[in-house]
């Protein structure tokens, strides 16, 4: 078990109680603003070291999975550990109330609304940098989850801060595609700068080069061109890096530019199914799965496979369900 399920332990949490996941993302050490200091501005206080944390539970009722909600917080080890046990304390008081619920004969077909208490391990190694797993539980649980029409068709909006000179010439993307990707966008995210991370035509077709010019990227926008002529791609949300398992957040998307639409872009968001976002391996990168990969490229950038994807409800978006690749763009996003 890692440092932070020793911390927790050292601090009196219960374990086996524990609703939540919470695993430090990244860590560092600020001097916070002394209280004491306006009363001896000689106080020492000792550094404190904040960390971002982040607390995964599930909501369900009458026994039944519920969505995964998460809360990212800043907060020392024991700040950490109090809202764990908090959100603990609610759930078991939930829990005892909806078993009271069920032996109660004549409320039995009343929904219980509260989670069931099921414990999940505090394990410091789920949603790391280095090592991103798929929640094995969340893939069992989610599946009654589905959502069946994931599909919004995207309309333009303003135009986003383009580079200096505008779209590139060799660009697969439009302006008016560029407006109408940025309203599907997360609100952060649809008035950022686009940076051209990489390009097929100008850095060379390699999957080792994108991985280079994209290395701490994020969020980013993966468009790929067809032999046939056909656009698609996908909004992720971490960098592309190459990892054992599959990473990513649920505000990824699919899309694909609809054939004689007059440029319509058909968007696919997430099902929650699974959590199947983005993944990067060295002889391929590939977005969604069960099923069928959204879109996957091999290691060459010259063949992909696109086909019907739990992940995000989408059916297959370059046409075909394998296809020649004829030009790859990776975009990138900067705060204003």
């Amino acid at each position: 078990m890692g440092s932070a399920a020793a911390a927790g332990a050292q601090e009196g949490a219960s374990l086996e109680e524990a609703l939540v996941v919470a695993v430090p993302r990244r860590a560092s050490s600020l001097d916070l603003p002394r209280a004491a200091a306006a009363a001896d501005d000689d106080a020492q206080v000792p550094p404190v070291e904040l960390r971002q944390w982040e607390l995964v539970y599930r909501e369900s009722g009458s026994g039944t999975p519920g969505h995964l909600r998460r809360l990212a917080f800043a907060a020392c080890t024991q700040g950490a550990s109090y809202i764990r046990d908090a959100l603990n304390a609610a759930a078991a008081a939930a829990a005892s109330a909806a078993s009271a619920l069920a032996t109660m004969p004549e409320l039995a077909s009343e929904p219980a609304l509260a989670p069931d208490g099921h414990p999940v391990e505090w394990d410091e190694g789920a949603f790391s940098d280095e090592d991103p797993p798929v929640d094995e539980a969340q893939q069992c649980d989610a599946a009654e989850q589905l959502v069946t029409d994931t599909h919004v068709d995207l309309l333009p909006g303003p135009l986003p801060s383009l580079p200096p000179g505008g779209l590139p010439a060799h660009s697969v993307l439009t302006e008016r595609d560029v407006r109408a990707l940025a309203a599907g966008f997360p609100g952060r995210t649809r008035l950022a700068r686009w940076d051209l991370a990489y390009s097929s035509r100008r850095d060379g077709i390699s999957l080792r080069s994108l991985f280079r010019r994209c290395a701490g990227r994020a969020p980013t926008l993966l468009v790929v061109q067809s032999a046939e002529g056909r656009v698609g791609g996908a909004f992720s949300c971490e960098p592309w890096r190459v990892a054992p398992r599959y990473y990513g957040t649920g505000e990824s998307f699919v899309f694909s530019l609809l054939p004689g639409e007059g440029g319509q872009i058909r968007a696919f968001k997430w099902s929650g199914r699974n959590a199947y976002f983005q993944m990067g391996q060295q002889e391929a990168v590939a977005v969604g799965g069960g099923g069928a990969y959204a879109l996957k490229l091999d290691g060459d950038l010259a063949r992909g496979t696109s086909g019907d994807c739990d992940t995000f409800a989408s059916p297959g978006l370059m046409g075909q369900d394998d296809f020649e690749v004829l030009h790859v763009d990776v975009w990138a996003f900067d705060a204003l």
